[in-house]
């Protein structure tokens, strides 16, 4: 008589026989898919361009593309390079600086920017008053780096934290956030979005306008005026934090996970570099249409 425990031995021994042993694939990535439709292709390289440059590709860009993509199967690796190269050409900087212009500043632009530097020239030539001049001057050095902006973005001069830095340091962005309650009530919604805590918002009023006898802080640090609160706004983590949802709710419609969140961020806060984390978005294969 065949035991029940010896019949259940042999079931595993046979069942092990039957099992491969599993495929691993380097660095955790998996290999191009060769099932991917024509039609996804497409229309990656097409988002790509309205994502990036806000308009289509033209047919000489459609073709080289979808030659990117197809290179090794629409890898991760084909689509990093078509990224980089819509990335390089000038009208991806010239996207971004509008688009920033658009939420930050009612879109105001350059052009705004020579309007004050021109009434600034002029009031400074018009007044006597030595205080006055003092008040005109300080304006008229916070607008005047608004101007080469894009072009600096171009040649990498500058990158895109100094990019808001500038932006919100000027009458441009003073002009739709009057005061500075409101002033720092926009910075935390803008880059953050949230409002800042009662507490956290006396301390950033006191910063900003030195109020004498006070030891304002902000993220543990200690300011005595606007450019210290700007300096410590942007190096915090949630202002690198608040650019990675940024981009994932631009570009995926949706909040990162906390693994996407937590990997982004540490690598935008420790490089800067503002392509890498859109690049990071954009190869995904959510965003690229892959089930």
């Amino acid at each position: 008589m065949i035991r029940p425990r010896f019949l259940l031995f042999i079931a595993l021994l046979t069942f092990a026989a039957c099992t491969k042993d599993p495929v691993v694939v380097g660095d955790n990535q998996a290999p191009p898919d060769g099932t991917v439709e024509s039609v996804t292709k497409e229309n990656y390289v097409n988002k790509l361009y309205i994502s990036l440059l806000g308009r289509k590709a033209t047919s000489d860009e459609f073709n080289a593309g979808l030659s990117t993509v197809e290179a090794h199967g629409f890898s991760i690796g084909d689509r990093k390079a078509l990224v980089a190269e819509i990335q390089s050409k000038s009208a991806f900087c010239d996207n971004e600086f509008k688009i920033s212009c658009a939420n930050l500043l009612n879109e105001s632009d350059t052009n705004d920017a020579r309007s004050y530097v021109y009434i600034y020239l002029q009031a400074i030539a018009s007044t006597n008053n030595a205080q006055e001049i003092v008040w005109l001057n300080a304006d008229l050095q916070r607008i005047l780096p608004f101007i080469p902006l894009v072009d600096e973005l171009r040649d990498g001069t500058i990158d895109f934290v100094q990019l808001h830095k500038i932006s919100v340091n000027n009458v441009l962005y003073d002009q739709v956030n009057m005061g500075t309650q409101n002033f720092v009530v926009s910075m935390f919604q803008n880059f953050f979005y949230r409002a800042p805590s009662d507490t956290v918002l006396a301390d950033c009023k006191n910063m900003i306008d030195n109020n004498v006898g006070k030891t304002p802080m902000l993220f543990g640090q200690e300011g005595h005026s606007k450019h210290d609160f700007i300096e410590i706004f942007f190096a915090s983590d949630e202002y690198f934090e608040g650019q990675v949802r940024a981009q994932f709710k631009r570009f995926l419609f949706r909040e990162p996970n906390t693994e996407e969140m937590v990997k982004a961020t540490i690598s935008y806060k420790n490089t800067k570099d503002f392509k890498a984390l859109q690049t990071y978005v954009l190869t995904t294969n959510e965003y690229a249409g892959i089930q």
